[in-house]
């Protein structure tokens, strides 16, 4: 069962090694989708890494719906989730990144977000 696991995983990582997609093609997607956007904006996108100041419709551009939202006092969190194998190899979905939102724009970022898959970085 362990060399299972560890062949999916491998595979995996195979795969997604070969799907990155370049910078310029990135940024090119970014445009056609989001044509109101200014140079600056689009690039910063582009690099696929959610910063404080970032409004809403950046960020899902960026990594995409989150697995969670929770409303609090000053905003909302946004939790995207990350898989997980358990000691039973079977895999399971923990929360990994987490994005603090006031008035609508990114306050404070904790987690990881390279353990989140970016469907910016890895679609075509």
């Amino acid at each position: 069962m362990r060399r299972i696991t560890i062949a999916l995983i491998m595979a995996v990582a195979f795969v997604f090694s070969g799907c990155t997609v370049s910078r310029e093609a990135r940024i090119q997607k970014v445009k056609s989708q989001h044509p109101e956007w200014d140079q600056t904006t689009v690039e910063r996108v582009a690099e696929g890494q959610v910063e404080v100041g970032m409004t809403e419709e950046m960020v899902l551009a960026i990594i995409g719906q989150p697995g969670q939202v929770a409303r609090e006092d000053h905003g909302n969190v946004w939790t995207y989730m990350a898989s997980e194998t358990g000691s039973w190899g079977e895999l399971r979905s923990v929360p990994a990144f987490f994005v603090h939102f006031d008035a609508g724009r990114v306050a404070e970022i904790k987690g990881s977000q390279k353990r989140v898959v970016t469907p910016l970085l890895y679609s075509r």
